[in-house]
C-alpha cells in the first residue's frame, strides 16, 4: 500500500496582520516596516520640537542607499505654523549622491494659527491635499506626526514618471494624450501615539 496523498490546508489570514500580495517578495514587507520604523523614530524627535512655541512645522526627506539599502534623512527643516519645505524641489529631493528619495515626513503642530490680518488658519491633524499632491508628484511615501499625537502614512497612487537630471516628471496623460485626473489615496493611521514632549 502506498503513502496517503499530502493534503494542503488553505492559509487563513490573521485579522489585522500584514500579508504579502501574491508574488510579492518578503523583502518588500521588511523594507516597508524598516521605512515606517525609521519615519516614526524621526517624528519622535521632530514632533516635540514642532509643538514648542512658536509652533512650526518640521520635516525632512528620507533617503535609501542604492546599494546598501541604508536609510538616512536630510537635515530637519522648520517652516511656519502651517507649512514646511522639506526640499522636494531640490535635485534628488535633497538626498545625497548614491541614495534615492523614498519618503518624506513632517509635522502638523497646531489646530489653529494666525493667518495675518486677524484671520485664523485651521490646521488639520491629517494630510492636506497639498501634502498628498507632493507625495503623488514625487512618487514617494509621506509620513505625518500631528498635534493629536497620531502617526499617519500616505502612499501615493502609482503614476508613470520620467526621471531627468535627478528630478521626477509625471507622465500625466494617457496613451491618447488625454490628461489623467488627479487621484488621492486614503491616509492610514499607524499604531501607537507619538510622544508630544
Amino acid at each position: 500500500m502506498g503513502k496517503p496523498p499530502k493534503v494542503r490546508l488553505p492559509k487563513v489570514p490573521v485579522p489585522g496582520a500584514h500579508h504579502r500580495a501574491a508574488g510579492q517578495p518578503k523583502a518588500a514587507v521588511t523594507d516597508e516596516m524598516k521605512l515606517e520604523n525609521f519615519a516614526r523614530a524621526e517624528l519622535v524627535k521632530a514632533l516635540p520640537k514642532s509643538l514648542r512655541d512658536p509652533k512650526t512645522e518640521h520635516g525632512a526627506v528620507i533617503c535609501r542607499g542604492k546599494h546598501s539599502g541604508h536609510l538616512s534623512a536630510t537635515p530637519l527643516r522648520s517652516g511656519t505654523a502651517t507649512s514646511v519645505d522639506v526640499g522636494l524641489e531640490e535635485p534628488n529631493c535633497g538626498c545625497p549622491e548614491g541614495t534615492l528619495p523614498v519618503a518624506f515626513f513632517h509635522t502638523h503642530p497646531t489646530a489653529e494659527a494666525d493667518g495675518g490680518g486677524g484671520a485664523t488658519l485651521h490646521g488639520d491633524p491629517d494630510f492636506s491635499e497639498q501634502d498628498k499632491r507632493l507625495a503623488n508628484n514625487n512618487q514617494i511615501v509621506a509620513f505625518l506626526g500631528s498635534f493629536d499625537g497620531k502617526f499617519r502614512r500616505y502612499i501615493p497612487p502609482q503614476i508613470p514618471f520620467t526621471e531627468w537630471q535627478g528630478k521626477r516628471y509625471l507622465n500625466a496623460t494617457d496613451e491618447n494624450g488625454k490628461v489623467l485626473p488627479e487621484v488621492f489615496n486614503e491616509t492610514t493611521e499607524l499604531n501607537g501615539l507619538l510622544p508630544k514632549t
